[in-house]
């Protein structure tokens, strides 16, 4: 019998509009007076576009120039990082009361997720997790291989020689146009293609089981 789930009340909801954020970042800022750990505090657009497309370089050099835990100026905002093992046991097991999803970053995804695992804190998000984690128990998860294994084989169709995209798609009764098709296979859409090759598709209907 699962242990009952405690009552929390939802988190204060934060604004979305980009200029009140934006104010947000400076006042957190203009708080903190440099009280940030060492690293690169000047405004960069070049490294900024990097963090976005390859942060890992840039992450390497500041944790080698000092230490496991550092900042660095990302477009407007300073950022903390706190890399390695000892580093994620300190935020997600030992001390995660420490540190608040909501409050960092992850508050700009809540336009596009709203009040999810990533964005909330505290007992809110202790209760969320705990209606959620019995989904993701090892029995359940083994419980669901047969059904994700059937799911996998049917989003799947195997060309048939002289076959068209248009008759795969009639006859595997994609969702996906022939298009679409090509584009997530990667392929041309006129494209000669080898027989038995494997096509993904998306079935117009949801996997029901057998009973």
């Amino acid at each position: 019998m699962s242990a009952p789930v405690p009552a929390a009340t939802r988190p204060e909801r934060l604004s979305a509009n980009p200029i009140r954020r934006l104010v947000d970042d400076f006042v957190t800022e203009r708080r903190a007076r440099g009280g940030y750990p060492p690293g690169p505090g000047d405004f960069n657009l070049a490294r900024t576009r990097q963090m976005a497309h390859d942060p890992l370089p840039i992450l390497l050099s500041l944790y080698e120039r000092h230490g496991p835990i550092f900042s660095v100026r990302v477009l407007h905002v300073p950022t903390v990082f706190m890399l390695g093992p000892e580093a994620n046991h300190y935020i997600t097991v030992s001390h995660p009361e420490t540190f608040h999803w909501r409050e960092g970053s992850f508050g700009d995804l809540i336009p596009l997720l709203g009040d999810g695992l990533l964005t909330i804190d505290g007992a809110y998000h202790d209760r969320a997790r705990q209606i959620m984690m019995p989904a993701f128990h090892r029995e359940q998860i083994v419980a669901a291989v047969e059904t994700m294994t059937a799911e996998a084989q049917a989003g799947l169709a195997g060309w048939r020689a002289g076959e068209t995209i248009d008759a795969l798609v009639r006859r595997a009764g994609s969702a996906w146009s022939k298009e679409e098709i090509a584009v997530a296979n990667g392929l041309a859409v006129g494209a000669p293609l080898a027989d038995g090759q494997i096509i993904k598709v998306a079935i117009a209907e949801p996997y029901e089981p057998k009973k």
